[in-house]
């Protein structure tokens, strides 16, 4: 179990680091984004509920906080639809 959870966690900070490299600036007033720390999050899986520490982006202008692996996690739903 612990091994499956490892594994499940690698692939979520792969994606997550992945994305944001490639979000490198805010979508709705466009300068760069900065890292601001992370978040918890509780996500349901097959194994329970686990808690993962999600990187926060923050734009310096408008002040939005932008989370790379949601908005990943997002892209490959609507690819799977």
């Amino acid at each position: 179990m612990r091994l499956r959870e490892e594994v499940f966690f690698g692939g979520f900070k792969e994606i997550e680091e992945e994305a944001s490299k490639v979000m490198k600036s805010c979508g709705r007033c466009g300068p760069p984004l900065v890292r601001n720390g992370y978040d918890p999050e509780k996500i349901i899986t097959l194994i329970g509920k686990v808690k993962i520490n999600r990187i926060r982006l923050r734009c310096k202008n408008c002040g939005e906080d932008i989370y790379p692996l949601d908005e990943a996690i997002e892209v490959l739903q609507m690819e799977k639809e």
